[in-house]
């Protein structure tokens, strides 16, 4: 089906950006961001709907993957990273 559709510079300048950004077509956004907003796929029933592009739905694919050992990683991270420049500056000095 073919469809006409008015749009305005900054709508149709954010379409164009869009397109380039996917490396797609502007006629395969405009779809995919009909599917979007219609809620097809991955919403559940009662599930809140969150905005299309937000963080929450970039992040979702992410959200629960990684799982670690429990351990603070970004605890002592100056400590750690003076050792670092440490064993780098003066591993040489020894020798």
């Amino acid at each position: 089906m073919t469809i006409s559709v008015r749009l305005d510079r900054k709508t149709e300048a954010l379409l164009e950006r869009l397109a380039r950004e996917a490396s797609r077509t502007k006629s395969a956004v405009i779809r995919e961001s009909i599917h979007v907003l219609a809620g097809e796929g991955e919403r559940r029933k009662g599930a809140p709907r969150a905005r299309p592009g937000s963080l929450y739905e970039r992040m979702k694919p992410f959200i629960g993957v990684i799982k670690t050992d429990g351990s603070l990683l970004a605890g002592d991270w100056r400590g750690r990273w003076k050792q670092q420049i440490r064993r780098r500056n003066f591993s040489n000095d020894a020798d």
